[in-house]
């Protein structure tokens, strides 16, 4: 009874404010049912559906901006921007949550993307006469090729690696059957190897996996062998 009243005495004396706790929902971080078979059949997971999804985004971008230069009457720029805005949250949220490690590499390749896709709409400041020119009209979407050349360039330069990482499936000798998610630094293709080992590992473990790259990258890398076991907490 004593310690009862002590408690109310100590509450009048000296309030304390309720703490209040929210739950926050669990995040849904799972594949659509309609096309969940479509990606387990190419390997791949919720990562590659986000991407897949900065990528159609992107994409009906660089249309809309088309549309815009030779369709002036269409109105394209308010589904530029909301296209641009959906991208850029794809790219701080669900990005980031998809490729914690590498997320700088696709934030940036992402912005890279946006702002060319933009700059896009300064061919509509070049005089009419211009664009009906042969070789006026093709000296500003010229330049702005070789502008985004030369910033992904340097974007490969910046993050591009010769290597990914993988899921060990099968040991075959010295052969292992590797799945390899997608890697925008290495530029490979979700999906199941056969590569060669260097050392030996075992099923479940995570690999670090020699890719071969090309000179500009359009087919992607392929995985050529195992260069080593990863620590657990490391890798992507």
């Amino acid at each position: 009874m004593r310690g009862f009243f002590e408690r109310v005495g100590e509450a009048v004396l000296h309030p304390r404010l309720p703490r209040i706790r929210l739950r926050r929902g669990k995040k849904r971080e799972g594949i659509p049912g309609p096309l969940r078979a479509f990606f387990e059949r190419r390997h791949a997971g919720w990562p590659e559906y986000v991407v897949l999804k900065l990528q159609l985004s992107l994409l009906l971008l660089f249309l809309s901006a088309v549309l815009h230069l030779f369709l002036q009457s269409l109105p394209t720029l308010l589904p530029m921007l909301a296209l641009s805005l959906y991208a850029l949250h794809l790219s701080l949220t669900q990005l980031r949550r998809a490729f914690p490690e590498d997320h700088r590499a696709y934030l940036s390749f992402s912005l890279l993307c946006l702002g060319f896709a933009w700059l896009l709409l300064t061919l509509r400041l070049l005089p009419p006469r211009l664009l009906t020119e042969p070789y006026p009209s093709l000296l500003l979407p010229l330049a702005l090729v070789l502008l985004f050349l030369l910033s992904y360039s340097m974007h490969r330069w910046r993050y591009g690696r010769d290597f990914t990482y993988g899921l060990v499936r099968e040991v075959r000798g010295g052969r292992a059957v590797v799945r390899v998610g997608y890697d925008l630094r290495s530029n490979v293709k979700p999906g199941i190897y056969l590569v060669e080992s260097l050392v030996p590992v075992r099923r479940g473990e995570r690999v670090r996996v020699s890719v071969e790259r090309g000179l500009l990258g359009l087919r992607g890398s392929r995985p050529r062998f195992i260069l080593g076991r990863v620590r657990p907490g490391r890798g992507g």
